[in-house]
């Protein structure tokens, strides 16, 4: 269910930016995307955290995830956008660097969850990730074509 929701909004955010783009420079279509794709779900995974209601859970999971579509406006179009014909380069860069991340949440997940029997710290330091993530994107994105490039 949380994945079929995730796809049809993702269809939907390509159609929100791609008229957005007609009306506002790119960067600022990518940034509103990418903020909506980080500072929601870190909200949703903090307040999962916190919670002991299943429903709760499921609605935070399911809003969480929802919005974190919203990446697919924002991050892969602006780095082809600044980068031109070295996007598959840099794309290769972020992609390995976001597999290794992966890896290392894995582990760490299992052994927070190993070590206290529950996710709190999981999405508590979830929540955080994605609202560092959220802050890093707004101060250092540009918009502007990367030099030598």
């Amino acid at each position: 269910m949380v994945w079929l929701a995730t796809s049809f909004n993702t269809a939907f955010v390509g159609v929100i930016a791609d008229k957005l783009l007609s009306k506002m420079e790119f960067w600022k279509v990518r940034k509103v995307a990418m903020t909506v794709s980080t500072i929601i779900p870190a909200g949703c995974f903090f307040v999962l955290s916190t919670t002991q209601n299943p429903m709760v859970g499921i609605f935070c999971i399911l809003i969480g995830l929802v919005s974190w579509s919203f990446d697919y406006a924002g991050f892969h179009p602006y780095i082809v956008e600044v980068s031109g014909e070295y996007s598959g380069t840099i794309l290769s860069f972020t992609n390995s660097a976001g597999v290794i991340a992966g890896i290392a949440g894995n582990i760490a997940t299992g052994y927070l969850v190993g070590l206290e029997g529950n996710f709190t710290s999981v999405f508590r330091i979830l929540s955080g990730v994605y609202l560092v993530s959220c802050i890093l994107w707004n101060i250092f994105m540009k918009g502007e074509k990367l030099e030598g490039m």
